[in-house]
C-alpha cells in the first residue's frame, strides 16, 4: 500500500532559483510536478530551503492521503527523452521585441523565453488544479439551482438558464468540460 514514507522517498524533481539580492537573497526550491505554488520553500541558504521543502511536502501528502486525494508520482524517467534544447523561428520583429524585452529585464533571450513559458505552463496546471478541486462542487451547486428553480416553476416557463448554460458551455472550455465530467458521473 502507498503510504507516507512511499510518496516521501519518491525522486521529484527539485527546480532551485537563487534569489538576488534585491529581491531578498537566498534560494527558492519547488517540486513542479506537485505544483509550483503548493511546494515552494525559501531559505536563506539551499540546505535551509530543502529542510523547508521536504516539511512542506510531508504536510501536503498527509492531508492528500487523509482526503483521498490522489498524488502525482514522478515523471523524472519521462525527462530522459528530451535534450532541453529546441530550435526555435520566428518573425523578426517578435525577434526584436523579445530581445528589448529580456534586455529591460536584465536577461538573456533565452532566459527570458523560458521564464515566459513556466509562467504559461505555470497558470495552465494552477488552472487545472483549481478545476479539479472545485469541479464537482460547481456542479452539485447548478444541479440545486437548476433543482429549485424548476420547482418554482421558473426553468420550466423560461429555458433562459439553459440557453445561458448552453451559451457559457461553447464560450468557455472550463465550463464546458465540467458540463462534460457530470455527464460521466
Amino acid at each position: 500500500m502507498k503510504n507516507l514514507d512511499y510518496y516521501m522517498s519518491l525522486p521529484y524533481v527539485t527546480e532551485v532559483t537563487e534569489l538576488s539580492e534585491e529581491d531578498g537573497g537566498g534560494v527558492v526550491l519547488c517540486h513542479p510536478e506537485l505544483g509550483r505554488l503548493s511546494t515552494n520553500a525559501w531559505g536563506e541558504t539551499y540546505e535551509e530551503a530543502r529542510g523547508m521543502l521536504i516539511e512542506i511536502k510531508r504536510g501536503v501528502f498527509e492531508r492528500c492521503l487523509a482526503d483521498n486525494l490522489p498524488i502525482p508520482e514522478p515523471k523524472s524517467e519521462d525527462l530522459q527523452k528530451y535534450s532541453g534544447r529546441i530550435l526555435l523561428r520566428m518573425p523578426r520583429s517578435l525577434h526584436k521585441a523579445v530581445a528589448e524585452a529580456a534586455e529591460e529585464e536584465g536577461q538573456s533571450i533565452n532566459a527570458y523565453i523560458v521564464g515566459a513559458l513556466l509562467k504559461t505552463t505555470e497558470r495552465g496546471e494552477v488552472a487545472k488544479e483549481i478545476l479539479a478541486a472545485i469541479g464537482s462542487q460547481i456542479e452539485n451547486t447548478m444541479r440545486f439551482a437548476m433543482f429549485n428553480f424548476g420547482e418554482i416553476g421558473y426553468y420550466a416557463r423560461d429555458h433562459a438558464l439553459e440557453k445561458q448554460a448552453a451559451r457559457r458551455g461553447a464560450e468557455h472550455p472550463s465550463w464546458a468540460a465540467t458540463q462534460e465530467s457530470s455527464q460521466v458521473s
